[in-house]
């Protein structure tokens, strides 16, 4: 099993197989804050989250909820882009 600040958290394990990816949503909500990535974040999502949650484990969340903006998690993030984060507090409820 993954843990469940995992993004495959939801993804099935069959004995030594993953399962096909379930995707974890992270649907707007009025908590949300844009934000505008500083140079210090680029290519480092695993810094913003631990900067906003307290842990790098959240990285994945930047791409779940902006899908238009970013494809790749990594190479996407740049600076000057402006993406929508949720709170902690949501991301908390979301996933735990």
């Amino acid at each position: 099993m993954f843990s469940k600040t995992s993004p495959y958290a939801k993804t099935p394990i069959n004995g030594k197989f993953i399962g096909i990816y379930r995707h974890r949503p992270i649907a707007k909500h009025s908590d949300d804050q844009l934000i505008t990535l500083l140079p210090k974040y680029q290519h480092r999502p695993d810094l913003l989250s631990y900067d906003l949650y307290g842990t790098p484990e959240y990285w994945w969340i930047f791409g779940i909820r902006n899908p238009n903006l970013i494809r790749d998690v990594i190479w996407d993030l740049v600076t000057g882009l402006e993406i929508y984060v949720p709170s902690a507090d949501h991301i908390q409820k979301v996933i735990g």
